[in-house]
């Protein structure tokens, strides 16, 4: 699974690179992450119904992915593949927080927002109509952030006040949500079976996290066909089928 399986990896190459003063793994990590999440979504809803946004096509901040999640709901996705440096995991030393947040999620938010204000004032390449639609903003993070819908999230719509956001980008709806990929990967089955919309009614009357609503509306264990295929494929004679 590309978090479980893949974060220790990662940190390690990461910081060779980094002892080296070269950004050349970050780069190619959040290529590789972007894709990722692309082909996931395009497993969910459909190669004809999920768009890059090209980033030359656009100047400024857009977000990765728009999707038609169904007729009335579309999804724009921000793809986050950093990782929290380790002095503020170990010490959760607050300024640090703060602005590793900065720089990742209000950047990340904002890229949301213009991809909305693009999408409603019909300036974006891929034609399709969003009038009447339900639109919903998502960072989809490599890192594990619990805490951030929970604890930070009213000083994250501070921030996004402070760079005056909504006078930016009018008539773009205030809302975002963070869904973590290991979440991504289990949303297979439950999109086959519940609207992209039920699931966030669910999650905002009840203030869960998306694996928490998984939980909720599918007592079964979840899983996910192409990664099933992929461990079948390369890693069943260490550990077994999976089925």
């Amino acid at each position: 699974k590309f978090h479980g399986d893949l974060s220790p990896v990662n940190r390690e190459l990461r910081d060779i690179f980094l002892a080296d003063k070269s950004q050349d793994f970050l780069n190619y990590w959040g290529h590789i992450f972007e894709e990722y999440v692309g082909i996931l979504l395009k497993q969910y809803f459909g190669v004809e119904n999920v768009f890059r946004i090209e980033e030359n096509d656009y100047p400024g901040k857009k977000a990765d992915w728009i999707a038609i999640a169904e007729k009335s709901t579309i999804l724009i996705v921000e793809c986050k593949s950093s990782l929290l440096p380790f002095g503020v995991r170990m010490t959760f030393e607050e300024n640090g927080f703060q602005d590793w947040i900065m720089e990742n999620f209000v950047s990340g938010i904002e890229q949301l927002f213009s991809t909305e204000y693009l999408l409603i004032s019909n300036r974006l390449k891929i034609k399709f109509d969003a009038k009447d639609k339900t639109i919903l903003k998502i960072i989809v993070t490599y890192e594990n952030l619990y805490f951030i819908e929970s604890i930070w999230k009213d000083i994250i719509r501070r921030y996004m006040s402070d760079i005056s956001l909504n006078i930016k980008y009018p008539k773009v709806s205030n809302n975002f949500y963070t869904m973590h990929i290991l979440e991504l990967e289990l949303l297979e089955e439950v999109v086959a079976k519940h609207s992209f919309k039920e699931i966030i009614d669910i999650k905002e009357n009840k203030k869960l996290t998306f694996f928490n609503v998984f939980k909720e509306i599918e007592k079964t264990k979840l899983s996910n066909r192409l990664l099933k295929d992929i461990e079948n494929k390369f890693f069943s004679k260490f550990i077994g089928e999976i089925t």
